[in-house]
C-alpha cells in the first residue's frame, strides 16, 4: 500500500471547501483508488474522524463504497509456519477509522483465535509479523499480570496511559479524549477488578504529568461515568 501524505495546501479545491483548516488533522493520497484519506477533528465527539473524499466524483464516500476499494479477505501464515493469520478490514464505529483485523489461530489444534488490528492508514504501519508476535505475548500477559503487586499493576497502568496521552496529543487530538467507557472495558478485560486500582492509577497519572490530581479525577469521572474514590 504505497499512500503519499498531503498538506492542507495540497488538497483540491472541492475538497477544501468542504474541510476547513482548523478541523484538518492529515492526509493521504490513494493513488490506486483515486481516492483522498482525511483524518478531521470531530468537535463533537472531541475525536479525529476518517473520511475518504474520491476525487472523480468531488464527494466522500460511504463506509460500503470504502469497504469496496480494499483489498479482499486474505490468509497468510507466520514464519515459523506456526500460526495462521486471517486478514480483513473494518471501520470504527462512530469515527470511521479503517482497521486492518488480523484473525490469529495455531496452525495446530483448535484454541480460541486471538484478534488484534492496525489503523490502516496510520502513519507508520507496523509488519504484520510484528503485530502477531505482540498479540500472542499479550494474549498470555494476563497470567502474568495476576502475580504483580497492586504498586506493580498501578505502575504500569500508569505508563499505558501517559503513552496513550502523549500520542493523542501528538495526534493533534485532546489528551483526554482517551478516557471513555472503551477504555476501563479493555482495561478490564486484563483486571477484572481494575475499579480497586482506578483512583491510584489516575492520581498517579496526575502526579507524573505535574496535574492538580483533583482535576484529572474529575475529567476521568465525567467523561467515563466512573465515580472514584480511593480504597481502603
Amino acid at each position: 500500500m504505497a499512500n503519499s501524505k498531503l498538506r492542507y495546501e495540497d488538497l483540491p479545491v472541492a475538497l477544501a471547501r468542504i474541510v476547513s483548516k482548523n478541523d484538518f488533522l492529515r492526509a493521504v493520497a490513494r493513488p490506486e483508488a483515486g481516492t483522498i484519506v482525511v483524518w478531521v477533528l470531530d468537535r463533537k465527539l472531541r475525536r479525529q474522524r476518517e473520511v475518504e473524499f474520491d476525487l472523480s466524483q468531488d464527494r466522500f464516500l460511504s463506509n460500503e463504497e470504502r469497504m469496496a476499494t480494499l483489498p479482499d479477505m486474505s490468509e497468510i501464515y507466520s514464519e515459523d509456519a506456526a500460526w495462521k493469520i486471517r486478514i480483513s478490514y473494518r471501520f470504527e464505529r462512530d469515527t470511521d477509522v479503517c482497521y486492518e483485523v488480523y484473525s490469529i489461530s495455531p496452525v495446530s489444534g483448535s484454541s480460541q483465535p486471538i484478534e488484534a488490528q492496525q489503523i490502516y492508514f496510520g502513519p507508520g504501519r507496523t509488519e504484520v509479523g510484528k503485530i502477531v508476535e505482540q498479540a500472542i505475548k499479550k494474549a498470555n500477559f494476563p497470567k502474568l499480570y495476576v502475580r504483580w503487586s497492586k504498586e506493580e499493576k498501578v505502575e504500569y497502568w500508569v505508563s499505558i496511559l501517559y503513552r496513550l496521552r502523549r500520542s493523542n496529543a501528538e495526534s493533534g487530538m485532546g489528551e483526554d479524549s482517551i478516557f471513555d467507557k472503551k477504555l476501563v472495558s479493555d482495561m478490564r478485560r486484563v483486571d477484572s477488578k481494575i475499579e480497586n486500582i482506578l483512583y491510584d492509577i489516575i492520581h498517579q497519572l496526575a502526579v507524573l504529568e505535574n496535574i492538580d490530581p483533583p482535576s484529572l479525577l474529575d475529567v476521568f469521572q465525567r467523561r467515563t461515568g466512573r465515580k472514584l474514590a480511593p480504597k481502603k
